[in-house]
C-alpha cells in the first residue's frame, strides 16, 4: 500500500488541510458544522480538486507525527479518514501531536459513530419491514461511507483523562470504530474511576481489538486489575503494552497479564 509519512517543518499544515479541503469534509465549526448532524443528511461525496487531494485519498497509510499539529487540525485530517468515501487509509499514526483537550477530535468520532449507530438502527428497521425511508436515507452511506481506519495512534498527544474517556467511549459502540490497533500511550493517564471502567469495557467488548499501547502511563494496581479482568473476556488482543508505567509492574503483574494474554 502507498505510505506518507509527512513533516510539517517541508510542509505547513495549512498546506496540507488545503490539500484535503476538496474532499467537501473540512467544515468550519462556528456554526455548529462539527456537532452530530440530523439523521437525515448523511454526507456528502466529497470533490477531488487538485492532485495533491488525489493523492492523499489513495493512501494506505499517513503518518502525521510529531508535527504539534492542533486539536483542530488533528480532527480535520480525522474527519477525512473517516467520512470521506475515496479515503482508503488503513493507519493514520497523529503521535506526539498537540491534540489536549481534544475537543474537536473528540465531536469528529461522535458524529463518524451518530452516523453509525443511526444506519444500523435503520437497516434493522427495514429487516423488520419498518422504516422503509429511514433505510433510504442511509443507503449512500451504507455503500460510500465506511471508514477503513484499523490503526490509530494518538500516544504523546497531552490528552486529558476526559478526552481519552471521551474517544474509548467512542470506540466502544459496537457499529462505531472497529479498531485493530490503538495507541493512548505517554499521555499522563491515571486510576480515575470511570477510566478503569472504560477501559475494561473496551477490552472485554472490542474483540477485534489485536494491539493495545498504554506505555509510560500512571496506572496502579487497581487499574492493572480492571486491564487483567478486560483480557479474561478478550481471546483475541495479542500486543499489550505496558512498558515505563509507573509503578512499575510488579513480576506477577507481568505473569498475570501474559497469562491473560496466551
Amino acid at each position: 500500500g502507498k505510505v506518507l509519512r509527512i513533516d510539517m517543518q517541508a510542509e505547513s499544515a495549512k498546506d496540507l488541510e488545503r490539500s484535503l479541503e476538496g474532499s467537501g469534509f473540512l467544515e468550519d465549526d462556528t456554526n455548529g458544522a462539527n456537532s452530530p448532524p440530523p439523521p437525515s443528511s448523511p454526507p456528502s461525496s466529497p470533490h477531488i480538486t487538485s492532485p495533491s487531494n488525489s493523492a492523499v485519498l489513495s493512501l494506505n497509510w499517513l503518518d502525521l507525527s510529531g508535527n504539534a499539529l492542533p486539536d483542530k487540525e488533528c480532527a480535520n485530517i480525522l474527519t477525512v479518514v473517516l467520512f470521506s468515501p475515496l479515503c482508503h487509509i488503513e493507519s493514520l499514526n497523529l503521535a506526539r501531536n498537540a491534540i489536549g483537550k481534544g475537543k474537536a477530535v473528540v465531536q469528529v468520532l461522535e458524529r463518524y459513530v451518530h452516523y453509525r449507530v443511526n444506519l444500523n438502527a435503520a437497516q434493522a428497521g427495514d429487516e423488520d419491514g419498518d422504516d422503509q425511508g429511514a433505510h433510504s436515507i442511509y443507503e449512500q452511506y451504507d455503500q460510500t461511507n465506511l471508514s477503513a481506519l484499523k490503526s490509530l495512534d494518538l500516544a504523546s498527544n497531552g490528552l486529558r483523562q476526559s478526552t481519552t474517556i471521551a474517544i474509548l467511549n467512542c470506540i466502544n459502540v459496537d457499529v462505531g470504530l472497529s479498531l485493530s490497533s490503538l495507541s493512548i500511550a505517554d499521555n499522563a493517564l491515571n486510576d480515575r474511576k470511570e477510566f478503569k471502567s472504560v477501559l475494561r469495557s473496551l477490552l472485554a467488548r472490542q474483540t477485534g481489538l489485536l494491539e493495545l499501547d498504554l506505555s509510560s502511563n500512571y496506572f496502579n494496581s487497581e487499574t492493572l486489575s480492571s486491564i487483567l479482568f478486560g483480557l479474561l473476556e478478550n481471546a483475541e488482543l495479542c500486543v499489550l503494552k505496558l512498558e515505563n508505567n509507573t509503578p512499575p509492574l510488579t513480576p506477577r503483574e507481568e505473569d498475570e497479564i501474559n497469562g491473560a494474554l496466551m
